[in-house]
């Protein structure tokens, strides 16, 4: 700030703004020599969205590949970094300008926590800039966020957008926030101060999303990221050598709840992952990472954001009255895809005594090869010589998400017909790696107590039928659909309906509930219907309204927690893989109809399992989005299933592939 005003003082402008418009020339010349302008071709030319539906042109999509981007120098002999978003349609010639000179580059590696691409061209004696060091960067400085992809000429100016910087420490402590206009025409391009120092590099950002686009829907919004300059360089040496960086991790899942406000206790922990190979278990409650106490999940992600894969950490936790710490902790990268582990049965729900009691054998899977049938009761398990008692449905899946296919399990089970006193068998089993396209029949009784009247009717009768809330906060709308013969004692599914654009009229959604009153009576299903504003599309912005209506359901109805779908069609099903990457902890499945993903998945995580039900039509143009989004899926080995409707373009579904539906609903809680 000082020699700003000494820049001031010095020149000869009339007026205030005159002379702080000359110090904002100053400062984007200065470094304007190690900016660069960056062209692709070829490649994916869409990136996101997916051909319109419902009379819709489309919903939001990136076009790549057509305009050039901007990026930065960091090494005098060639090296350049800029936001992996200008990489996201992996083209197939990039070249370089810089000095007035074209090169031709090539990627040589990608942070992937930070989502920054490291470029080589062959070219020497070029400008590298000035870094801020982080501990000088302030709320409320001057800010410039520049770019190279409007001018014509190679030499010109770069574009500037004037603000300041406006947070700190954001995304999990990996970049600052601005209020500069940021958007696609300088992703990749620096944040300077006012001197002409550069504090971070543009890019698209969220702390939700993952990605090479995540992020960008905040373009042009007033919110903008730039990843800290010395974090870059200090990373430079690594991805020098030719190798992704990816970020740190335990390989945990946490207890669910608000992760600003619930302690860190660990729900799960991944086999093979840092946390298991360190002695770290389920139920532990995390107090440091480092030298920094954390008393939420928020402070614990915060505290481990900026760390790759390789790094070493060390973590505190409290195992009931015993604090452990472990040092020098390794920490591993996003777990390799492994298949979600399976037994091959469904349980009955709403049981009341211990155990599990098996509604349905899979035909040819691991419990069927063990010789187990249906009306078989699980009463214990275990992987040594002492089994654990089985409780119940809930307990049980949880042990054996945490399992890896191919373990052999010791299972304790009654067999069908035999008393209550009856002595348990022990039967072997190795587990299995699930198809993913498989369902196993949803024959036999689904609920114990849904086969005979409720003992204590409740006091208050719920109203059945369709009804319109407002969510707590006021934010948003939905209408909520309980069938006429709801009943408390019974565990109902939810499915989550997100319309298409332009398709959440009152109309709109009172078919749709038409559509599924019949199996929302026969299949004990709840129907909650968010409603978007008129004329306006999903944006993520909507996800936590959305969250906490289905919360709210949650607590005065019946639900079964691991059958929560959200379901949706066109920018709906676009809607409907945002909240099941992004709110785990609510939801077990997405169902969309004619919705291409618009971004890669993103990893799995353990003690949180996500299914997918892919349908389209056959003569529907974003078939091939669809297909595609089933191998992508499929690479994550997530469960996913992809059915086609015959004879169709762009519809919704009729009634066959709606009791489709259903029936996989009817399966997600299986194990």
């Amino acid at each position: 700030m000082i020699a700003l005003l000494a820049l001031i003082m010095s020149q000869g402008g009339d007026t205030l703004e005159d002379r702080r418009d000359t110090a904002v020339r100053a400062a984007a010349a200065r470094v304007a020599p190690s900016l660069v302008t960056i062209e692709t071709s070829g490649g994916t030319e869409i990136v996101g969205g997916q051909p319109g539906a419902g009379g819709r042109p489309g919903a939001p999509r990136i076009r790549r590949g057509l305009g050039p981007t901007t990026g930065i120098v960091v090494g005098a002999d060639g090296w350049i970094i800029s936001s992996a978003f200008n990489f996201a349609n992996k083209p197939t010639s990039i070249l370089v300008a810089v000095g007035g000179k074209r090169h031709v580059a090539r990627v040589v590696a990608t942070d992937r926590t930070r989502m920054l691409t490291l470029l080589k061209v062959e070219a020497t004696d070029l400008v590298v800039p000035v870094a801020a060091g982080r501990a000088d960067i302030r709320v409320g400085q001057s800010a410039l966020a520049l770019g190279r992809t409007l001018a014509p000429a190679l030499d010109a100016p770069p574009s500037i957008s004037l603000g300041i910087v406006s947070a700190l420490d954001r995304v999990w402590g990996k970049a600052l926030q601005t209020d500069a206009k940021v958007s696609p025409v300088n992703y990749g391009g620096p944040l300077i101060d006012i001197e002409g120092r550069v504090l971070g590099i543009l890019v698209p950002a969220s702390p939700q999303g993952e990605g090479d686009t995540a992020g960008f829907e905040w373009y042009d919004s007033g919110i903008g990221f730039a990843i800290y300059f010395d974090d870059a360089m200090s990373a430079l040496p690594r991805l020098k050598a030719g190798r992704d960086l990816e970020k740190g991790m335990l390989g945990i899942a946490m207890e669910p709840g608000d992760q600003h406000e619930v302690q860190p206790k660990i729900a799960t922990v991944a086999p093979g992952s840092a946390a298991e190979k360190s002695g770290l278990k389920a139920g532990d409650i995390i107090t440091a990472i480092g030298a920094k106490p954390v008393g939420t999940p928020a402070q614990m992600l915060h505290a481990l954001g900026r760390l790759y894969q390789g790094d070493k950490v060390s973590v505190t936790v409290r195992r009931g009255d015993e604090e452990i710490k472990v040092a020098e902790l390794e920490l591993g990268g996003p777990q390799a895809a492994i298949a979600m582990p399976w037994l091959g049965i469904l349980p009955t729900r709403d049981d009341p005594e211990p155990g599990v009691l098996v509604r349905a054998v899979q035909p040819g899977g691991p419990a069927d090869k063990a010789g187990m049938k249906a009306g078989d009761r699980i009463v214990g398990i275990s992987r040594g010589p002492i089994p654990l008692p089985v409780q119940n449905r809930d307990s049980f899946s949880a042990f054996l998400e945490s399992q890896m296919p191919g373990l052999e399990l010791s299972l304790l089970v009654r067999r069908a017909g035999e008393a209550k006193d009856a002595k348990p068998q022990p039967i072997k089993v190795a587990m299995g790696a699930f198809p993913g396209d498989l369902l196993t029949r949803p024959e036999g009784t689904p609920s114990v107590k849904g086969a005979k009247a409720p003992d204590n009717p409740p006091a208050v009768k719920i109203e059945t039928g369709t009804q319109k809330k407002n969510s707590a906060d006021g934010s948003g709308k939905y209408w909520l659909h309980l069938p006429a013969n709801y009943r408390p004692d019974v565990a109902h599914a939810l499915v989550v309906w997100l319309h298409p654009f332009n398709k959440g009229k009152d109309k709109d959604l009172a078919g749709l509930i038409d559509a599924w009153d019949a199996f929302c009576t026969k299949y004990n299903i709840v129907l909650l219907a968010p409603q978007s504003e008129p004329d306006a599309d999903w944006t993520p912005g909507d996800a936590e309204w959305i969250a906490q209506a289905i919360r709210e359901t949650q607590e005065a109805m019946a639900i079964d927690k691991r059958r929560v779908i959200v379901h949706g069609m066109g920018s709906g099903g676009l809607m409907a893989y945002y909240l099941g990457f992004n709110k785990r902890d609510l939801t077990r499945g997405v169902a969309a109809v004619g919705s291409p993903m618009g971004t890669a998945p993103r990893d799995k995580v353990p003690g949180q399992p996500l299914a997918f039900f892919l349908v389209v039509g056959d003569r529907d143009p974003a078939r091939e989005g669809v297909e595609q989004t089933r191998l992508k899926l499929q690479e994550k080995r997530y469960p996913v299933m992809l059915r086609l409707m015959e004879d169709a373009g762009s519809v919704y579904l009729d009634e066959p592939s709606i009791k489709g539906l259903v029936d996989w609903i009817d399966t997600l809680d299986r194990l």
